[in-house]
This record gives C-alpha cells, sequence and structure tokens, in this order.
C-alpha cells in the first residue's frame, strides 16, 4: 500500500511561503503488512493540487513496477518511480 502526506517539502527542500515559485510536494510511503518499507519513503513531483484519481494512478503505476516480493524491493525503483509522478 502506498501512503500519499505532505511534510512541508518543496522545491529545494523545505517548503518556503515566502517564495512564489515554491509549491508544497507530496511524499509517498510504501508499506507492507501496515509497517513502513525501509527506504521506501519519497519526495515526488506530485503536490498538493494534484487530483485524487491521478494519485491512485501514480500509486497503481508503482505497485506494477515492484517485484511480487518484498524481498526484491529496490530504492532505485522507488527513486526513478518518483520521477515520474508530474
Amino acid at each position: 500500500m502506498l501512503f500519499w502526506e505532505s511534510i512541508g517539502e518543496g522545491v529545494s527542500g523545505d517548503f518556503d511561503p515566502n517564495d512564489p515559485d515554491d509549491r508544497l510536494h507530496l511524499r509517498a510511503t510504501l508499506h507492507f503488512d501496515g509497517e513502513p518499507v525501509e527506504d521506501g519513503s519519497y519526495c515526488t513531483l506530485a503536490t498538493e493540487e494534484t487530483p485524487k484519481e491521478r494519485l491512485q494512478a501514480f500509486a497503481a503505476d508503482l505497485l506494477n513496477l515492484l517485484p511480487a516480493e518484498l524481498s526484491g524491493f529496490s530504492r532505485n525503483a522507488m527513486q526513478t518511480w518518483t520521477w515520474r509522478t508530474r
């Protein structure tokens, strides 16, 4: 399962409300059996304005990229996927 949350991350680190070009980005955290997966959390290019349906499509895309067995989880797959979330 993938959870989305906003924890104050912006374009270049912490969100800067005084910068008109900065936006709050969403963090995606992968969970397995109710627990977060080690190295399975990344800030994405999706923002708080991203429609829920699009976030669901992004989550399905990631889950399709991951192996069926968690033991085959690759930090690289998660990292590469995050740049596709626009």
